[in-house]
């Protein structure tokens, strides 16, 4: 059979299966009290944190006059001070004052540059006027040598040895190479952040699918049905009927996501969403990049998604339509939740564990890569090649899982009796293959 006759009325069955979505009473009071519970989220985590945007108390100056007599060419200013918080509140001028707590006299001799602090100025307020004041005289000495900050750049950018024998296509060990505390945290909060997603889109749609088809096998009008629209085309309007549902579900999560952040800056202060903000910033690195990385970003972020929710939906499909009453949707749903649940963990633990080797196993293990490709991908530990192999594994998935569906589908929708275990679907998809030889 074509595939296109095997999905011949998938449009009607989408329809009508999203329709049955939307209707459900049940489905429409969820999705009110989760959209409360959006909008009431961050009000209350203000809330209870106090209310106030969580400020460091900075240090200040005891001081409150400062003098910077600079007797050198460098263009040097105290109004440059005033960048630093430390010295808020304190009055500062440029030449000697014989009032100012403490002067900083800048003087040059045969080239070299000498700092010389007078006054009645705390031993700490000494120091840190000692050390602004050495910073300003380096700025102003490399402004003078008319050197930019391009170059400086190149001067201090970061190199790599390659050892006797070794070549570009293969660099020194891994374990050569130290990551910054920093950026560990924010590759493992990125992956932990995206299996979370990936995990409550495969959990949603799959509930959804299987109460769909469990609820379908309840009607007495399936059997008229299959004889107008084949058992691959039912199956298909319902995983897209529920992708389209839960889509717009996260969609009204994420706006009244945005809603709480409104609601909380207009009661508190505008400062408790800036540092809500400035938090995901900080561990989303690619929302710093430019216009066309993020359309790419975006690109595998979605195929990565739609390959991930066809595999759970295919699979959550089949376990529905080996139960006959909803009362058996617990255990039908326990199998997509057991692979979801395992690829979520297995993708926990590969954030910890650096090293290519590791990268590449979790892009292309097929149930993982779900959860492992694109981030992997998009922090630079796997090549696009691999991304794309990836894709391939998971679509020849898709397609295998579809294959089976379209074998035992219809058998299974008409099947009344105890639950069918998954070794059962593959001896009903063998007998059909060699009935219709």
């Amino acid at each position: 059979m074509k595939l296109r006759e095997a999905l011949a009325g998938t449009g009607q069955v989408f329809t009508f299966t999203l329709r049955q979505f939307l209707r459900n009473r049940a489905n429409n009071i969820t999705l009110a009290i989760m959209v409360l519970a959006v909008l009431a989220s961050m009000p209350v985590l203000t809330y209870v944190q106090g209310g106030e945007a969580q400020t460091e108390d900075l240090p200040g100056a005891a001081v409150t006059h400062v003098a910077l007599d600079n007797q050198t060419d460098l263009p040097l200013s105290a109004a440059a001070l005033a960048q630093d918080s430390y010295w808020r509140g304190v009055t500062l001028t440029d030449g000697p004052a014989a009032g100012a707590d403490a002067v900083a006299t800048v003087t040059a001799t045969d080239g070299e540059y000498h700092i010389t602090l007078t006054g009645e100025a705390g031993e700490e307020d000494m120091d840190y006027l000692r050390w602004c004041v050495v910073s300003l005289v380096e700025e102003a000495r490399i402004a003078a040598a008319g050197v930019t900050n391009q170059q400086l750049d190149v001067l201090w950018s970061d190199y790599t040895v390659v050892l006797p024998g070794l070549t570009d296509e293969a660099p020194l060990p891994e374990d050569v190479y130290i990551e910054s505390d920093d950026d560990f945290m924010d590759g493992f909060w990125v992956q932990y952040g995206y299996a979370i997603a990936v995990m409550m889109l495969c959990l949603m749609s799959a509930s959804y699918v299987i109460r769909a088809v469990i609820e379908e096998k309840g009607s007495k009008l399936i059997e008229l049905l299959l004889l107008s629209v084949e058992p691959l085309a039912l199956l298909m309007g319902k995983i897209f009927a529920a992708m389209v549902y839960v889509l717009g579900l996260l969609a009204l999560m994420i706006a009244g996501w945005a809603g709480s952040l409104v609601i909380t800056a207009t009661i508190f202060s505008s400062g408790s969403v800036k540092n809500i903000i400035d938090a995901i910033r900080s561990v989303l690195p690619a929302v710093q990049t430019d216009p066309a990385h993020l359309l790419l970003y975006a690109v595998v972020l979605v195929v990565s998604l739609l390959l991930g929710y066809l595999t759970m939906s295919f699979i959550g499909g089949l376990s529905g339509a080996c139960c006959t009453s909803m009362e058996e949707a617990g255990s039908a749903s326990s199998t997509v939740t057991l692979i979801t649940m395992v690829g979520y963990l297995a993708a926990c633990v590969v954030s910890a564990i650096p090293g290519s080797g590791v990268a590449h196993f979790s892009a292309l293990c097929p149930v993982l890569s779900m959860f492992c490709a694109p981030v992997q991908y998009v922090q630079g530990n796997v090549g696009l090649w691999v991304l794309l192999v990836s894709w391939v594994i998971q679509a020849a998935l898709v397609a295998g899982l579809a294959w089976l569906s379209a074998r035992v589908y219809a058998d299974l929708i008409i099947y009344r009796g105890s639950r069918v275990k998954w070794k059962q679907l593959f001896s009903m998809a063998r007998s059909r293959k060699e009935a219709a030889r």
